[in-house]
C-alpha cells in the first residue's frame, strides 16, 4: 500500500488519511468475505473469534498508554472488545481459549495510537452496515452482533468527534503527521495479512 506523503506537513491530516488508506481498506473487505461468514452460526463465531485475537490486545495496548484522554476525552466509551467478548460467548465460544495475534501494529506513540484508532474507529460505521446485514440471519445486538452495532444511532457522532480531536491534533503537530498514516496502514495491512492467514489456518507470517 502506497502511503501518501505529499505535503503532510502542511495539508490536514484526514484527507491524507483518508487517501494512504483507501486501498487497504478496499482489500481488507473483499478478504473478509462477509456474506460467507454469515452463512451459518459457526462461520459468523470464526469471525469474531478472528476479530477478537487481533483488536482485543490491541486494544488493551492503546488504552493502557498514558495520555489518551488528554487526546480523547472520551476514550473510556470508545473501547468495544467487551462487547465482542460477549458476542463469542453468547454463540457458544471461550475467548479464554483464543490465542491472541502477535503481529500488530506499532503503538508506542500517542500517533501511533491515533493512527490505528483512526482505522478502529472508523470501522464502526461500516460495522452498522453490517449489523443490518447480520439481522437478517437472526444475529443482533442481544445475540452475537453487540461489537458491530457497538455505538448504534450515535455511530455517526463518534465518529465526527473523533475525527475533529484526530484534525486538532494534526493542526497542533503536523510533525507526526506521518506517523499517524503509517500506523493506520500498518493496522490495514497487518488485519488483512491476519484474516487471510486465519482463514487458511496456518500461522501469521
Amino acid at each position: 500500500m502506497r502511503i501518501c506523503r505529499e505535503n503532510t506537513s502542511l495539508a490536514e491530516l484526514l484527507p491524507i488519511l483518508r487517501q494512504s488508506t483507501r486501498a487497504g481498506h478496499e482489500a481488507l473487505e473483499a478478504e473478509v468475505e462477509l456474506q460467507t461468514c454469515l452463512q451459518t452460526p459457526e462461520r459468523w463465531l470464526g469471525l469474531l473469534e478472528t476479530f477478537f485475537r487481533f483488536f482485543d490486545p490491541l486494544e488493551s495496548l492503546i488504552f493502557a498508554a498514558p495520555g489518551l484522554e488528554e487526546i480523547l476525552p472520551d476514550a473510556a466509551r470508545r473501547r468495544k472488545c467487551d462487547l465482542l467478548k460477549d458476542d463469542i460467548e453468547r454463540l457458544g465460544g471461550d475467548t479464554a481459549k483464543l490465542v491472541a495475534c502477535r503481529h500488530l501494529p506499532p503503538v508506542g506513540t500517542a500517533a501511533e495510537r491515533l493512527g490505528v484508532l483512526y482505522v478502529m474507529e472508523g470501522s464502526t460505521l461500516g460495522g452498522q452496515i453490517i449489523a443490518r446485514m447480520a439481522a437478517d440471519y437472526g444475529f443482533t445486538r442481544e445475540h452475537g452482533c453487540a461489537y458491530f452495532a457497538a455505538y448504534g444511532a450515535e455511530a455517526g457522532a463518534m465518529w465526527k468527534r473523533f475525527c475533529a480531536r484526530l484534525e486538532e491534533y494534526g493542526a497542533a503537530r503536523p510533525e507526526d503527521h506521518q506517523a499517524v498514516v503509517e500506523a493506520a496502514v500498518a493496522t490495514f495491512t497487518l488485519f488483512g495479512q491476519w484474516i487471510r492467514c486465519s482463514k487458511q489456518g496456518i500461522s501469521h507470517p
